[in-house]
């Protein structure tokens, strides 16, 4: 399973919490989608879409929280 968040310790910190109640293969993108910054705001890890991964802002019918929810 691969979490993914904005810059990356929320999914490190879930990725380890499901790991403790049994889930197997687990791995959190370093880094997150946008990328980890300092104090400063400096990129200090890459993030998803930093590394030229593909991304999709599209919130269409079936891509939505909402509508994954309800299935």
């Amino acid at each position: 399973m691969l979490l993914g968040c904005k810059a990356g310790p929320r999914s490190n910190n879930a990725a380890n919490l499901l790991e403790q109640i049994g889930y197997e293969d687990v791995a959190s993108v370093r880094g997150g989608f946008g990328g980890m910054r300092d104090g400063y705001g400096q990129v200090v890890a890459e993030g998803w879409e930093g590394l030229g991964l593909p991304v999709s802002q599209d919130n269409g019918e079936g891509t939505s929280y909402e509508s994954l929810a309800a299935k």
